[in-house]
This record gives C-alpha cells, structure tokens and sequence, in this order.
C-alpha cells in the first residue's frame, strides 16, 4: 500500500505541457512524448486526440496508450512532418525537429536571352529604379535595404525559374541584360499554393523603312494624325513613318497601290488605329473647288458597304476629318473620315468613307467641312 501512494505522489509532480489552453496545469498524468522544435511555436497532435499541444511541450493524456504514436507537427510557412514513435508506457519518448521552410516558385518567361534574373526582398516600394547591369540602386531606390535571395540566368528561351522562402519582407524581380532596357517588377504578390508566371513584355521588332523607288508609280496621300507617329506600309514594308501631332494633317508619297496606315503611340510602340486604303495618283492636279467647304455629295449608303461621299474635284480629304452632312440647307448629322479611296470611272475625284454617325444620312445629301 505504502508503495502504491509513493508512486501516486511522485506522478502528481510531474507538469504537463503547455497546451492551447491559457494556463499550463499540473496533473497525475504521466508523460508520454517530449517535442522540441526549432523553430518553437509548431502545433502538436497525436493518433486521433482532439487535445492540441505547443511546442516546446511535455505531453501527457490519459488518452495516450503505450505502443505506437503517430504525431503530425504543424506550423505556418513550413512543411507539415508527421512521425511514429514508440512509447513503453514508462519512460517518455523525445522526438527533436528542425523545420524545412516552404517554398514558393516564380517562372519568368520572355526575358532576354542570358538575362540575369534576380529575386530581391526588402520593404515595399524600396527597389525603385535600378542601373542598367549593376546591382546597385538610382535615385528613387533603396539599395541598402535589399538582399538578393536568388539569382539565375535566363535560357535560350528566356525562361528562368526562382525559388523564395516566405518573410515579413516584400518580394520585388529585377531582370537585366547589356543592351536592352532593365524590366523591374516591385512587390511581388507571391502564393506558396501556386507557381507565379511573371511573362515580360514582348520587344518590338525593329522597323525597317524603305526608299520608294523612283520609278514606282507615286501617289500622294494627306493622313490627319490622330497620335503622335503615323507609319505607312506597302507590299509588307514600311514606306513612311513620319512624327506627327494629334490632329496634325500630313502629306505623304507613297507608292499607288494599297497601304496600310497605321497610327502609333511612340511612348509604348502600340498601334492606336489602322485603316486599308489605295491613295489617289498624285500626278494629276485637280482644278480648284468652286465652294472650298462642300466636298460632294453622298453616293452610296449601304449596312454593309458604308456610307460613301463621291468627292468634288480639288477637294482634298483625310482620313480623321469631320463633315456635316446637309439636307435642304440644314445640317442632320456629323460624322468622320475613316477612309479616301482612289478615284475611277464612277468616282473621278474619289470618294471618302464616312462613320457610322453618317448612317442617318440620305442619297444626295451635301457633305461639307465641319466648322468649328
């Protein structure tokens, strides 16, 4: 007898171990498993115990049966590591344990052939504007808030694939090579459940522009800017490509077949607008128009082919112009040039393509330049 409660006495010193409960308690429970991990604060369970500890803990629970323990230790940012012990119901079983970070991936694509690709972390907005190949910050950024977590060399391809560990700190992508511009992406919004695709944009093919030879059939054609670039090709290579103003009218010789006419923003090389069209010869001169404001007549609208004027002679049109279309001397509609057509035996000053706005408009009714 005087054994048994010198046995209950000395298990009643034993503490338990800190648990998701506010307060670490003593019991008479007898500890079953020690859990250390670095770093501390991951969640411990056991077999199919509802109970949940913290470690660093002691774990005891009358729940807990000698034999095999299957234990699933848990904590945020790392790997989840599940382990069995075995336990003799006498002397605790110690499970130590170092925790694998997770990792995240970025795939980056369309980079610049052996393009070096960095992986920066550091506080928000800290990367600023970087020197072309130098691992240095400009004004605007803060170098010495940085660290490079990770550095490749982009492929052939120009793919190149990261790796990070998540922080407190803001992920931001540097991508450089000599001769081309730097491409900075600050504050990465990173996921350790997906890959993150960072697609860079795709570079301009150089524009190659031709000389129209001299013994090509010419013609002129008078184009009202709508951008800052207006660019002409024919026959799949560009023939003019000339700054321009918004709606800046410029005159152009260009060779007498069909042309695309492009309208382009310098500051991001993209096309703004477009139009197909065959210029009028510019050998002819055309005589002087008897009334400068009325430009023709509508000859043709059509749901399907469009609302067309057949222009007067000496009438000079482009494309972005606005006119008024007339009917017994007052004005029904406004609409703008989309398109000049060459002329031809029905048309022998040409025609001009209104807008839809024209769609209002009737056979025969005068089309004049719009006032301001």
């Amino acid at each position: 007898m005087r054994k048994i409660l010198a046995l209950l006495c000395a298990a009643a010193l034993v503490p338990a171990c800190g648990s998701t409960r506010s307060h670490v308690r003593e019991t008479s429970e007898v500890v079953a498993l020690v859990v250390r991990t670095d770093p501390a604060g991951a969640k411990v369970r056991i077999d199919k115990i509802e109970r949940e500890w913290t470690a660093p803990c002691d774990v005891a629970d009358p729940a807990i049966r000698r034999g095999r323990l299957d234990v699933t230790v848990s904590l945020e940012g790392h790997e989840r590591v599940t382990r069995r012990v075995s336990w003799d119901g006498e002397i605790p079983a110690r499970l130590d344990l170092k925790l694998v970070p997770m990792t995240g991936t970025i795939v980056i694509q369309n980079a610049p052939a052996g393009a070096r690709v960095l992986l920066l972390r550091g506080p928000a907005g800290a990367i600023g504007a970087w020197s072309e190949n130098e691992d240095v910050a400009k004004a605007g950024g803060d170098r010495a808030s940085l660290e490079v977590t990770h550095r490749v060399t982009a492929d052939a391809a120009g793919s190149a694939r990261l790796t990070y560990v998540p922080s407190t700190w803001t992920l931001h992508l540097l991508v450089t090579r000599a001769g081309t511009p730097d491409f900075v992406k600050a504050d990465l919004k990173a996921d350790l459940k997906e890959i993150l695709t960072v697609s860079l944009p795709v570079a301009a093919k150089p524009v190659e522009t031709v000389k129209v030879p001299d013994a090509a059939p010419l013609a002129k054609l008078t184009v009202k800017a709508a951008g800052d670039r207006v660019r002409v090709t024919a026959g799949g290579k560009v023939v003019a490509d000339v700054p321009t103003h918004p709606d800046e009218s410029v005159k152009l010789t260009v060779p007498r077949e069909k042309v695309l006419v492009e309208f382009i923003d310098s500051k991001t090389g993209s096309v703004t607008g477009s139009v197909e069209l065959v210029p009028e010869a510019g050998a002819a001169v055309a005589p002087a128009a008897e009334d400068p404001d009325r430009i023709g007549r509508i000859s043709l609208v059509h749901q399907k082919f469009g609302i067309f004027v057949k222009l007067e002679p000496g009438q000079e049109i482009a494309i972005g112009d606005e006119v008024t279309i007339h009917r017994e001397g007052r004005e029904v509609v406004r609409a703008k040039v989309v398109r000049v057509c060459a002329g031809d035996a029905s048309y022998p000053a040409g025609a001009a393509m209104l807008s839809a706005e024209a769609a209002a408009s009737r056979k025969g009714d005068e089309a004049r330049r719009s006032k301001p």
